[in-house]
């Protein structure tokens, strides 16, 4: 399916909902003030559209626009969140009313309560802007990392999370810090808080919010002091983008798939499960169950429905028996929002199988009447995309409400609720309009709009991909699908934001194009701390990896990380840190950067030393050759998690053939080596810490070392090419060279060795000569001329264009691109920045074609490019320090 930037898209209008009033249900504004509308995250306004609409006004934008940002509309003025700073708009004539510019992006949606906006951004940032003049009111400077959530503003306090693993209370009026949780002194939660925050207005004033290290907490927002934690960890894979809800009793967390696409089975097996003979065993079309109409002839439940007589019941126990038996594919979870109890009775029917398996997953439109409602599947055919419609379930029960609200599994589609209305936004590929369902049948409006997608490009026709280019039309551009933002009901009109700008949809339908907003460049020196306090978090990175660290313990060694980032086809890649040669080469390297005097430095050493041993030693010769074939990957089996989520059961059965379940050699035809050459530095960096080791590693590397000439035939293709493709791999060889001939000094230089160390000098020239020679380099997308065909593939690689010129760098090799191609990396990382302004972010939300989330290479590659090609000082580089995505073992935050 067509990505996030498709073509067109489609809107679609559900009318026809019986509206009871609900006590339960307190915020009935028509402002759309917050992300999620209100503080309870209701997704739910007051005002109704009921007449036809098309478009009325459009503006372009340059910056790019994160696409969960939400349009914020306040009384007749709209505000929106971009990647350079924030937009304020008059909502009727789209004119624009004034700018505040960032030089690093906003987190999420503004809140506006009282004439003043608060803002939370990726420079660590939160800030008080006056509403009428943009004017900065003030801002905080206590945050370790990004505010990527949209702040509760309540009791004179704006709360929000951080991706430090804190959540913050500000004064309102002068922005000083009330309190934090957890509390001062103590060390953060072990993940970042990158879910809004959602507020229980009645008393006592309570924050809830789900945490990354998979935890649902609750707080007291007038102390700050915890009111509960659940008893265990939440299913899924993250909790990124959205927020939980209030509804009645419950809060409601809402996660997503934690298979990872790259395993054979990257889908939970949800047909197996509901059809174990195929769907056509079942009912009618594939139902997943059977439908009846509410208080008609064939409903025999005796329930007195929330909604109105006549409405499409289905009931869905065989869901709700599947997820009950298998709790690892639960998406959702309601908790007694008093004591954090989870829901008694059937497991609420709700399965996630969109964006392919990853990403985060839309939360629920909470309507008046008290019913949730939320994309779902219903039926599941034996083959081909899964058709899902919007439901509502009747907590406790089987059974769910259907609107006749057709859509495909695999596409993004987000929604939300004004008067008795829902609206969603979604894919239409090609044909431009929008599709109003009432009571009478569809009505089809036009949509118009020319030049709306002028900062996008479309890829080569083999591949049909869309993604964000901006001015220059980048061929290097990596956003372009993911979660959407959802079509906002603002006086009479809709908002929402595609393809890079900001359209408004109302009756006049006059389709004006207004002027585009550019880029505004601005600079903000960054608030850096003391080198100490820098250390101090260093310490605590290598003190997670050592607190589980046991000697002689078989899991005493970290896991790879785990993580599942889509249609990863650069395989070799999938399980971060699987080379031991990657810890071994960061904690050598971190330890000249501990404190003098750290207790740790001698515990690291003893670490270090147990580590070689396991992965460099006598364990990993190899009996079927005669050279020491050391381990290539850590294996699966034995180790502690990196990760806080759970992975599904017996997911290792199911692990891809280029993964290893136990230490083992590299895998073949992913890498153009039998051995990692980059392992030879190693080694190297290790034994200047202990050099006690340095000949026996020489001699374990010595007959590894690879020579391949430029020109000899490799899979298809030669290395000249293949490295052409792939950068960071004539990287890689360079830094073994180094590494061998590091080895080859501290082993003394042994004179029988003279002509191989010749050779490895003779073979780090070419290499050099070839890898800084500027008709070799490009900024540009090497798979965007090189797509592999319809089904070739490669397009999706295109998800490391940014990342692949500069990973796995190490500084004697970032030297010789600094001293060779200073100016052409620096071409190439401005346009890298600005067409991929969150680069620094791990686990950004948008992606690439059929995937919704980045791989976490751009965040070391960009910053390791500054640090050692650009040499930036510690004052620059410090603004893109953000936050371990791992909850221990994060060896590329340790690198940065």
């Amino acid at each position: 399916m067509l990505g996030r930037f498709a073509l067109g898209y489609s809107l679609f209008l559900v009318s026809g909902f019986l509206i009871l009033a609900s006590p339960a249900l307190a915020q009935t504004s028509a402002n759309w003030y917050t992300a999620g509308a209100n503080f309870q995250r209701t997704s739910w306004v007051n005002e109704q559209v009921d007449t036809g609409l098309s478009v009325e006004w459009y503006r372009v934008i340059e910056p790019f626009i994160d696409f969960k940002s939400q349009v914020i509309a306040v009384d007749g003025t709209l505000y929106l969140s971009t990647s350079k700073g924030l937009l304020a708009l008059n909502a009727a004539t789209g004119a624009l009313l004034w700018r505040y510019d960032t030089e690093l992006p906003l987190g999420h949606s503004p809140t506006v309560v009282n004439r003043v906006v608060y803002i939370g951004g990726y420079d660590k940032k939160m800030r008080a802007l006056n509403a009428a003049t943009g004017s900065l009111i003030w801002q905080s400077t206590e945050a370790q990392a990004a505010f990527e959530t949209s702040p509760v503003v309540a009791n004179n306090t704006v709360y929000e999370g951080n991706r430090d693993g804190y959540l913050y209370a500000y004064s309102a009026t002068n922005g000083s810090l009330s309190w934090r949780y957890p509390p001062s002194g103590q060390d953060p939660l072990t993940g970042s808080i990158s879910q809004a925050i959602t507020y229980d207005q009645s008393t006592p004033h309570t924050l809830y919010f789900a945490a990354n290290n998979m935890y649902a907490y609750a707080v007291y927002a007038d102390t700050g002091t915890l009111r509960w934690k659940s008893t265990d960890k939440l299913p899924g894979h993250d909790f990124r983008n959205y927020w939980p809800i209030i509804n009645g009793d419950y809060v409601t967390f809402v996660s997503n798939s934690p298979y990872r696409w790259i395993d054979k089975t990257y889908q939970p097996s949800y047909r197996p499960l509901l059809y174990p003979n195929g769907c056509a065993t079942g009912y009618p079309n594939c139902d997943i169950g059977p439908r009846f109409t509410a208080d008609g002839p064939n409903d025999r439940t005796d329930i007195s429905w929330p909604w109105p007589a006549g409405s499409s019941i289905m009931d869905m126990s065989k869901i709700s028996t599947v997820l009950s038996n298998n709790p690892h594919l639960q998406t959702h979870t309601f908790l007694n929002k008093n004591t954090g109890a989870p829901i008694v009775g059937t497991t609420p029917p709700y399965i996630f199988w969109g964006n392919n398996g990853n990403g985060a997953m839309y939360p629920p439109v909470a309507m008046p009447d008290g019913s949730l409602y939320q994309r779902m599947n219903y039926r599941f055919w034996d083959s081909g995309s899964l058709p899902t419609n919007m439901g509502s379930w009747l907590p406790g029960t089987p059974y769910v409400r259907l609107v006749d609200w057709w859509g495909v599994v695999d596409e993004p589609e987000e929604f939300s609720g004004g008067g008795n209305r829902l609206l969603q936004q979604r894919y239409a590929f090609e044909s431009k309009n929008v599709i109003q369902f009432a009571n009478d049948g569809p009505l089809i409006y036009p949509f118009n709009a020319p030049g709306y997608d002028e900062y996008l490009m479309v890829g080569q026709p083999a591949d049909s991909s869309i993604w964000y280019a901006g001015k220059n039309h980048s061929l290097s551009g990596i956003y372009g699908n993911g979660r959407n933002n959802p079509p906002i009901f603002h006086q009479g009109r809709v908002y929402f934001h595609e393809g890079n700008a900001l359209i408004a949809m109302g009756p006049q339908g006059e389709s004006r194009r207004l002027d585009n907003i550019y880029l505004n460049e601005t600079y903000q020196p960054a608030t850096v701390p003391a080198a100490a306090e820098l250390q101090s978090r260093l310490e605590k990175e290598i003190q997670k990896i050592l607190a589980v660290y046991t000697p002689g313990d078989a899991n005493r060694f970290l896991l790879p990380g785990y993580y599942n980032d889509g249609q990863n086809l650069l395989f070799q890649h999938a399980s971060y840190f699987s080379n031991p040669g990657e810890t071994l080469l960061t904690l050598s390297m971190a330890y000249a950067h501990l404190p003098v005097n750290s207790l740790l430095r001698p515990q690291l050493l003893a670490y270090l030393a147990d580590y070689y041993a396991t992965y460099f030693g006598a364990g990993c010769d190899s009996p079927q050759t005669p050279y020491v074939d050391l381990c290539v990957h850590v294996g699966w089996e034995a180790g502690t998690s990196r990760t806080a989520t759970i992975p599904p059961p017996q997911w290792l059965d199911s692990l891809s053939t280029y993964d290893s379940r136990t230490k083992t050699g590299v895998p073949r035809n992913t890498w153009s080596w039998r051995y990692p050459q980059f392992n030879f530095y190693a080694l190297w960096q290790y034994a200047q810490l202990n050099p006690s080791i340095a000949l026996d590693a020489y001699t374990k590397a010595k007959p590894l070392l690879e020579f391949h000439n430029l020109d000899d035939p490799f899979v298809n293709t030669t290395y000249r090419e293949r490295f052409k493709e792939y950068p960071f791999e004539i990287q890689m060889y360079m830094a073994g060279y180094q590494g061998f001939l590091g080895l080859y000094n501290l082993a003394g230089q042994p004179s029988a060795d003279q002509n191989l160390a010749n050779q490895a000098q003779q073979s780090l020239t070419t290499y050099t000569d070839f890898r800084v020679q500027v008709q070799t380099f490009s900024k540009d997308s090497y798979w965007f001329t090189h797509t592999g065909g319809p089904a070739g593939g490669n397009h999706f690689r295109r998800r490391y264009n940014i990342a692949v010129n500069f990973m796995w760098l190490t500084p004697a090799v970032a030297d010789l691109l600094d001293q060779n191609l200073h100016s052409q990396i620096q071409a190439a990382l401005d346009e890298y920045e600005y067409v991929a302004p969150y680069w620094f972010a791990s686990s950004y939300q948008v992606s690439y074609m059929e995937t919704a989330v980045q791989p976490l290479f751009d965040n070391p590659a960009l910053f390791q490019a500054k640090a050692w090609i650009l040499n930036q000082p510690r004052e620059e580089l410090y603004k893109y320090l953000d936050a371990p995505y791992f909850e221990r073992g994060d060896l590329f935050y340790i690198q940065n």
